[in-house]
């Protein structure tokens, strides 16, 4: 038996694992804004499905390149249920909220 190990390199932001430092330097080097908005808050939905809508904050993070593409990297986005309905969505600060 041998033993191989594997590193890994996680951007400190959305939490995108890379094989290679160079290129989670990289996505580090994106920033990130600060959230516009906190887990309980009340917000208007401005677009998508529930558009003008209410709905409350649950969970707040940034979108990671692979998952949301470039356009998205570092992103802020929100996980909020949508009050009087029985949906929820996931909205990008910006652009649905």
């Amino acid at each position: 038996m041998r033993i191989k190990t594997k590193t890994t390199y996680v951007c400190e932001i959305c939490g995108e694992e890379y094989s290679e430092i160079d290129k989670a330097l990289k996505c580090e080097s994106r920033g990130a804004k600060t959230p516009k908005y906190a887990i309980g808050d009340i917000v208007t939905i401005l677009s998508g499905e529930g558009s003008g809508k209410s709905a409350k904050i649950t969970g707040v993070f940034y979108y990671s390149p692979s998952w949301a593409g470039e356009r998205y990297a570092h992103r802020v986005g929100y996980n909020a249920d949508l009050i009087d309905h029985w949906g929820s969505r996931q909205l990008i600060e910006g652009e649905s909220v």
